[in-house]
């Protein structure tokens, strides 16, 4: 299956947004973080990684002109919870554009890049409310271990 173009959309979004920071200091503070929470009704200070998903499908539906499918929650659970219900969870392994969901389901993110046939045990995310480095929290690409995660799938 290829991926959907507003998935596909979402990664252009998310890949852009790639390198924000959070206010020195903090986790979940900064204009862009702002953004983020807004977009699913949430004000600072709040964990943002699924309302950054959800900003990065919102901009790629806008700029489609049409709904965005998912729900807006900057919660993972009901995240999760609503692409189960809805039959989205992928079976086959990642794809450019998956939603990456921890097994715990407490992060999340948009897969970006995803490993050659036969080698998967890692794939490349964009997510928010994580960190690089010295602990520096922003939006931040990221290798992720697939034996410990759901992937959403939007057709």
């Amino acid at each position: 299956m290829n991926t959907s173009v507003l998935s596909e959309r979402a990664v252009t979004f998310a890949c852009a947004e790639d390198g924000t920071v959070a206010t020195k200091g903090s986790r979940t503070w900064g204009q862009r973080i702002g953004v983020y929470l807004a977009s699913v009704g949430r004000k600072q200070p709040n964990d943002y990684c699924a309302a950054f998903v959800y900003w990065c499908f919102e901009q790629a539906a806008n700029q489609l002109q049409r709904p965005n499918p998912l729900p807006k929650t900057a919660g993972v659970p009901t995240l999760y919870r609503f692409a189960k219900t809805r039959g989205w969870l992928a079976k086959d392994g990642p794809q450019r554009g998956d939603i990456y969901i921890t097994a715990g389901q407490g992060h999340t993110g948009i897969v970006e890049i995803t490993p050659p046939a036969g080698k998967l045990k890692q794939c490349r995310t964009i997510e928010g409310n994580t960190w690089i480095g010295d602990h520096v929290w922003g939006v931040h690409r990221r290798a992720k271990d697939l034996s410990d995660a759901y992937f959403v799938r939007i057709s």
